[in-house]
């Protein structure tokens, strides 16, 4: 069994502007996530068979190799073998770097800030055995649904850009994760769903997370 790092991350949308102004400047410095240790999200979390029903997520540390910089949820993160953490690119693009025994091996985008409404693209995802000692990748499909959506929660109301990504398994459908992203903010929700139905006809909501807070440095 495997089970891939899926972690939390940010951006939202600002319409297309045809003239350069003051905001111009400001939405292409903005960033997907704003990565930084100390960096906190708290998420009120519901679904058929959840347990927790609060989920806070604090960035713990971070890690550079070849001058390549990430960030871990995991306070005890281990650099002996095979790990994979978060950041983004020059673009504001959220990126996974995968590191072996301590050394940068690569990276991939997994959330593209510019992605065009309607827009498909392959992302690869570290999936790793059940010891942890090592990765192989996965691809996923990913789709920009909308770039420009109001998306309301316990931490307020925000304009946000929504990801879908697919995952199958053995060439089936199995999941699929829609995640509703803030410029400089972080994930405002996400919601998975199941398809258990050999048709694939059916979907099951599973698992929602809404944003309750947050608190950046």
């Amino acid at each position: 069994m495997k089970k891939s790092i899926l972690l939390l991350a940010a951006i939202c949308a600002i319409p297309f502007m045809s003239c350069k102004d003051d905001n111009d400047e400001s939405e292409s410095s903005a960033v997907l996530c704003p990565f930084a240790v100390g960096n906190t999200w708290t998420y009120k979390v519901e679904g058929k068979y959840v347990k927790v029903k609060q989920l806070t997520q604090t960035i713990e540390k971070s890690y550079t190799d070849d001058g390549k910089t990430g960030f871990s949820y995991d306070k005890d993160l281990s650099t002996d073998n095979g790990f994979a953490l978060r950041n983004t690119d020059s673009d504001g693009s959220i990126v996974e770097l995968r590191f072996k025994k301590g050394h940068f091996v690569d990276q991939s985008v997994i959330y593209k800030k510019n992605a065009k409404e309607g827009e498909t693209y392959k992302a690869q995802v570290a999936t790793f055995s059940d010891d942890d000692t090592d990765y192989e990748l996965e691809e996923m499909n990913m789709t920009c649904v909308k770039r420009d959506t109001s998306i309301t929660v316990a931490a307020g109301t925000f304009n946000c850009i929504c990801y879908c990504m697919t995952v199958y398994d053995d060439g089936e459908l199995s999941d699929k994760f829609y995640d509703y992203y803030a410029y400089n903010v972080g994930l405002i929700k996400n919601t998975r769903y199941e398809f258990p139905t050999a048709n694939k006809s059916d979907s099951v909501m599973m698992t929602q997370y809404t944003l309750s807070s947050y608190q950046l440095k």
